[in-house]
């Protein structure tokens, strides 16, 4: 398969139904969007080479999570990072990441792009300076299933829109066409019409249940149209060095995690198995999604959300019931692989 600051929207709008999105919805705004990659696209990378981890967001990251605080102002998280990144420099014989000739305006233009989203900037009441403070804590379940379950509450809010523009469309053509019918008498045409529109009412999904069905694969279980945020990927977010050390080939862990920019997002428990609820059924229906290297089977695409760590499920056309649900598996990871190392030397400076 090719996510704090809790959402006044829930997913972002995929680029393809700009023209189809512009009517009000309830929490939904129109950005671009960026495709989400399972993570194990990423060749591994040898002991001698330089980390994935290894760049100038994470050494600010890193520097953060390991002050006894839990913020810090711009100059003394600046100042504690560029030592940081000279003590893991000289330990594991890597380069310095800020190693330019204003390594302290580099690290300050990264806290003010906040590219990778792990910052929070805010000023305390009395300062004059900006601090920070992360935008997840790695590696805590707990918070992870807290946003997860608040978000997929917001989307069901939105799907009354998503789910009835499409119904009433169908309603108004039903409804013309019973126009030919004929009743006893006015009162009796009223009664059929608003059985009919109670009817299209009642069919807005309630939970993912509505919706699909997990049996070797993921089954929908009514027509979802096209263009429809469906739910959202769990995982637990990890910074890539600690899941490198504890997780990458345990389980089903690097075959399930997936990537929100440079965090990965972890679906599996300590021993590397997906989430399970004790009732015995999976924790995220998506994490059931098969995979396929033909591109004219995909149904479904995974999205990088507004939200910090949030991947949101997306339908890439209408998917009729009974039909099995599919996200696109590339067959050529290294070329995902190329592109992050890039990313990590472009901001090298």
């Amino acid at each position: 398969m090719t996510l704090q600051m809790m959402p006044n929207h829930t997913p972002v709008t995929p680029p393809e139904d700009e023209a189809s999105f512009k009517r009000i919805c309830y929490q939904i705004r129109i950005p671009g969007s960026t495709e989400a990659h399972k993570r194990k696209r990423f060749t591994r990378v040898q002991p001698t080479q330089q980390p994935r981890w290894h760049n100038q967001s994470y050494m600010l990251f890193l520097a953060l999570r390991q002050h006894h605080e839990s913020s810090m102002a711009r100059t003394d998280l600046i100042k504690s990072a560029l030592t940081l990144d000279k003590k893991i420099s000289e330990e594991r014989s890597l380069p310095r990441v800020f190693r330019g000739k204003t390594p302290m305006n580099s690290a300050s233009a990264i806290l003010t792009n906040n590219s990778d989203r792990y910052f929070i900037p805010f000023k305390p009441e009395g300062s004059r300076s900006m601090h920070f403070r992360l935008s997840f804590e790695p590696g805590n379940f707990d918070s992870a299933f807290h946003e997860y379950t608040t978000w997929q509450d917001q989307l069901m809010q939105d799907w009354t829109h998503y789910f009835q523009h499409h119904k009433r469309a169908k309603l108004v053509q039903d409804l013309q066409v019973n126009q030919e019918e004929t009743y006893a008498t006015e009162f009796d045409e009223f009664i059929a019409k608003r059985k009919k529109a109670r009817e299209y009412n009642s069919d807005t999904p309630r939970t993912w249940h509505d919706l699909l069905s997990i049996q070797n694969g993921v089954i929908a279980k009514q027509h979802l149209p096209k263009h429809t945020p469906l739910g959202f990927y769990f995982g637990v977010p990890m910074t890539e060095d600690e899941f490198d050390s504890l997780k990458d080939g345990l389980g089903k862990a690097s075959e399930m995690a997936i990537m929100y920019r440079k965090t990965v997002i972890d679906p599996t428990n300590s021993e590397g198995n997906l989430y399970f609820h004790p009732t015995g059924e999976p924790l995220c229906p998506f994490h059931c999604i098969e995979e396929t290297p033909i591109r004219e089977n995909v149904n479904i695409a995974f999205y990088e959300g507004d939200t910090v760590n949030q991947i949101v499920c997306w339908t890439k056309r209408e998917i009729e019931k009974g039909e099995q649900l599919f996200v696109y598996s590339d067959p050529n990871p290294c070329q995902h692989h190329t592109q992050q190392e890039a990313d990590n030397h472009r901001d090298i400076k």
